[in-house]
């Protein structure tokens, strides 16, 4: 009887422990997906940076330029 106790116990302690692996997979996995998401969109913030670095070195080179056109004439 004794050891049907411990048996059930030890199940039950089981059982448990299987739960809260389950719990913490699931909440590695959002975090997982979470981290995914904001990564892409860094990404996406990152390259509209890039694209408006580029425009404005252009802008602030166009004035030399039309100056130099200008001068050449």
């Amino acid at each position: 009887m004794r050891i049907k106790k411990l048996v059930s116990t030890a199940e039950t302690t089981m059982k448990n422990y299987q739960a809260e692996v389950d719990k913490l997979n699931h909440i590695i996995s959002e975090a997982d997906a979470e981290r995914f998401r904001q990564q892409r969109e860094y990404d996406i913030v990152i390259n509209e940076r890039d694209i408006l670095g580029t425009q404005l070195i252009r802008e602030c080179a166009l004035p030399d330029l039309l100056d130099r056109k200008e001068a050449n004439r």
